[in-house]
């Protein structure tokens, strides 16, 4: 199997797809304009439902098992959302100045900021910095989860990186589906990848 090889693709449910996730057999895809996260079937892209978010400029989507986790541009804040509502639950101060993305490992949070081209891990009570490595390319944007599958997009460069989660070290690049890969979800064997310029969200192969 070829990593980057297409699966499959459907259209997203709004023009200005950011993050998705996989969560427990369904897609999470978060609409920027929208101010929606919309929880989709993976097999055909159906929309099951819609959940409205807390407001404007929100970046990231993060599942820690029980709650969604995104981040705010305009203030600098991460926010632990109750599923069900969209509202906040928890908030804290982002490490940096220009938050781009947000991604759990089964027991910590990570964010990207643009500002200082690193991702850093964060202890989700407290927001306090546990660890940061670097972000591998300009513009990155990131997915995690427990283990070894912790992999950063480019929407300058096109590639997906497999990364060291202790060390930042590229594993492995290989190429996006499409030019603007601007979210990814792992669903235990494939990897799911959010588009900007085509909306359309793809399944690839990575082995």
């Amino acid at each position: 199997m070829t990593a980057g090889r297409v699966i499959r693709s459907f259209a997203t449910p709004g023009d200005n797809a950011r993050q998705i996730l996989y969560v427990e057999g369904y897609l999470w895809c978060m609409d920027a304009t929208l101010y929606k996260l919309f929880q989709l079937d993976p097999a055909s892209g159906q929309v099951i439902r819609a959940v409205d978010f807390i407001g404007t400029h929100m970046t990231g989507l993060a599942w820690d098992g029980a709650r969604f986790w995104m981040g705010r541009s305009i203030g600098q804040v991460i926010h632990q959302i109750d599923p069900l509502t969209g509202r906040s639950l928890h908030s804290f101060p982002a490490p940096a100045t220009d938050m781009r993305d947000c991604a759990w490992d089964g027991r910590t949070l990570w964010v990207g900021d643009n500002d200082t081209s690193l991702f850093y891990q964060l202890d989700p009570s407290t927001g306090r910095v546990i660890h940061s490595i670097p972000i591998p390319a300009t513009r990155g944007w990131l997915m995690s989860n427990a283990g070894d599958r912790f992999y950063s997009s480019s929407d300058v460069t096109g590639l997906i990186y497999h990364l060291d989660p202790v060390t930042g070290r590229t594993l492995r690049t290989f190429p996006a589906p499409a030019s603007t890969p601007v979210g990814l979800a792992w669903d235990g064997r494939t990897l799911w990848v959010a588009d900007a310029v085509t909306d359309l969200i793809y399944q690839i192969a990575i082995d």
